[in-house]
């Protein structure tokens, strides 16, 4: 097998920079404004349970997933003893902002 070969970095604004486009100049910027965040399948786990929660356990949960007191494996070990299922690399994401109920309220 060969050697991996890493691409060289391209600077897509730099004139002769021999970066292709299949029309005229795209405006990155306005496709963010106008263009709506698709969100593909059901929320994340964490977004699930926070959904189904009510009362003080779900004040809870918030609470630990703001606090910076409560690490990733802490909140995630926190529900595991409880018997809830969330993905352990679900809390950062939903902490974030980068998993898929974040971008189903955009």
């Amino acid at each position: 097998m060969g050697a991996f070969v890493v691409p060289p970095l391209v600077n897509p604004s730099a004139h002769g920079s021999g970066v292709r486009t299949r029309r005229p100049t795209v405006a990155l910027a306005d496709r963010v404004k106008t263009t709506a965040p698709n969100m593909a399948g059901m929320p994340c786990s964490v977004g699930v349970l926070l959904d189904t929660l009510q009362g003080e356990e779900r004040d809870a949960l918030v609470h630990m997933l703001a606090s910076r007191q409560w690490s990733q494996a802490m909140v995630w070990k926190a529900l595991t003893d409880e018997g809830y299922e969330v993905g352990m690399q679900s809390i950062n994401r939903h902490r974030g902002g980068k998993c898929r109920c974040a971008k189903a309220n955009r």
